[in-house]
């Protein structure tokens, strides 16, 4: 590798690491496996590099080459895996810690964290390819369009993927549901 090729591809990890390591964690939600899952996409993006072909963006080629591999993982060790609830910002701020501090009572403590748990849940019963495409939608806001290059496959599917993980997310998370009734 030449010394050029590093600082570019460098520079490359540097733009790029902070949304790559965020799905990497969110598919594995264990440090060590986001850990290794993000070397290996880079990894992989290095060595594919000369296959990317100029018909899409750069980050959308990057993205695919992150959920496939992290759904080639998780199918690979037959793991269940699930995307967390919390998103980080630039700053690493999550929603909640941009909230008012209202000084909750042990109660709304309570809620707020079966809330969370029932949520974290659902999201790990969707099948990968579903929480991928929710992911992608509602956490890292892409379009349905940008969704379907990277997950390579038509707007329709990516529709019908969001649609049906809703309608098992909503089933979920009736009031009154049981963690083992969906």
């Amino acid at each position: 590798m030449k010394a050029g090729d590093r600082e570019a591809f460098g520079k490359i990890i540097d733009m790029y690491a902070d949304k790559i390591y965020s799905m990497c964690y969110y598919s594995s939600k264990n440090k060590s496996e986001a850990d290794d899952l993000f070397q290996e996409v880079f990894l992989k993006a290095f060595q594919s590099i000369n296959n990317f072909s100029r018909e899409s963006n750069f980050s959308t080629w990057l993205y695919r080459i992150t959920v496939n591999h992290c759904i080639d993982r998780g199918r690979h060790r037959n793991l269940v895996s699930f995307f967390s609830v919390e998103k980080n910002d630039e700053q690493g701020l999550t929603l909640e810690d941009k909230m008012p501090d209202s000084a909750p009572g042990p109660e709304q403590e309570a809620q707020k964290q079966e809330v969370n748990e029932r949520l974290i849940s659902a999201l790990g019963r969707l099948n990968p390819r579903q929480r991928a495409a929710v992911l992608l939608m509602y956490f890292e806001e892409k379009s349905l369009k940008d969704i379907s290059e990277i997950m390579d496959c038509s707007v329709g599917t990516v529709g019908s993927r969001l649609s049906y993980a809703f309608k098992k997310l909503r089933a979920y998370l009736k009031p009154g549901k049981k963690d083992n009734e969906l």
